[in-house]
């Protein structure tokens, strides 16, 4: 009965050690994602000013993220989010970069910093930052969409 009681302990024990390996990995895949969008988007940059005769427009689009799943999380940059897709659907030259503007990664914390962005939901498209909820119409007016 002791050795029973023993096993079952050491199987929760290992059973929450798997969960949270496993948030931990999701962690660490999440962040490995937000660098490589990061990454994109500097050499989406870099690639727009060399090129000029290809059109891409990117968006950059910050969004609060909670990181307790159990509170709800921004009902804003959920419409928001849905906007943007559309628009990159509809608009094909669109490119969306979504990032946490309450990231703990530095190089997203830099990018909040010169964008200015001080609430969530945000856009940056080209040098211009826009706070807050857009709509689609509002949007098309800061970008040439090419269907």
């Amino acid at each position: 009965s002791n050795k029973i009681k023993k096993s079952q302990e050491l199987l929760f024990e290992l059973e929450k050690t798997q969960k949270a390996s496993i948030l931990t990995s999701a962690d660490v895949l999440k962040k490995r994602y937000l660098l490589a969008n990061t990454e994109l988007y500097f050499y989406l940059l870099q690639f727009a000013e060399k090129c000029r005769e290809i059109k891409i427009t990117p968006i950059v689009y910050f969004y609060f993220e909670n990181p307790d799943p159990n509170f709800e999380q921004c009902p804003d940059c959920e419409v928001q989010d849905k906007v943007l897709t559309s628009t990159s659907e509809e608009c094909k030259n669109v490119r969306v970069f979504a990032f946490p503007q309450n990231s703990d990664i530095e190089i997203i914390n830099l990018l909040v910093k010169d964008f200015g962005i001080e609430k969530a939901p945000s856009l940056v498209i080209g040098n211009k930052t826009i706070q807050g909820l857009q709509s689609k119409e509002k949007i098309s007016e800061n970008i040439s969409c090419i269907n």
